[in-house]
């Protein structure tokens, strides 16, 4: 029979080891995964917005590429949000198209990222982010009560990203 001696030193680097690859993992595994806090909408003011705005331009924020209405020149610039025209909004949550007999109104937004197209090639491409904005009625996204089809209820896009149609 075999007894593996451990010396202090020994145990000692075997430890700093273990706890250095745990640290490696969960400095890896959280900075990979997007923590998402357990809260519901709430209303918040106009400087707590530019917090939250500027947190998010100051942390990797998502890149847009549009073309300088003066020079016609490219320009890469973070992505800061989304215009949309508010009777779309209205549309999905009040009068929602989701077919005849059923209730319209939503009880919640449910705002989803895509991407259509992308601008430049090779190392400059750079996606054409648009969000897509459902109804939700009872935890459900909105669809025609007969059919089931959520090809007829209220889907909007063609969001405008924000810049170039940033508001002044």
């Amino acid at each position: 029979m075999t007894i593996m001696k451990f010396s202090g030193s020994n145990i000692a680097n075997r430890a700093l080891t273990a706890l250095g690859t745990v640290t490696i993992f969960f400095i890896v595994l959280y900075t990979s995964i997007s923590a998402v806090p357990p809260v519901m909408s709430e209303r918040i003011s106009w400087d707590e917005a530019v917090k939250l705005r500027s947190a998010y331009l100051g942390f990797k924020p998502l890149m847009v590429e549009y073309t300088d209405g003066v020079s016609g020149r490219p320009v890469k610039a973070p992505l800061q949000g989304f215009k949309m025209d508010a009777r779309l909004i209205d549309e999905v949550i009040n009068h929602n198209q989701n077919g005849p007999g059923g209730d319209a109104t939503a009880d919640s937004m449910l705002i989803y990222f895509g991407i259509e197209g992308f601008s430049g090639s090779g190392v400059t491409k750079t996606p054409n982010y648009t969000i897509i904005v459902v109804g939700v009625k009872d935890g459900v996204i909105m669809k025609n009560p007969k059919s089931g089809d959520i090809n007829q209820s209220s889907v909007m896009d063609k969001a405008d990203p924000c810049p170039p149609n940033c508001p002044n």
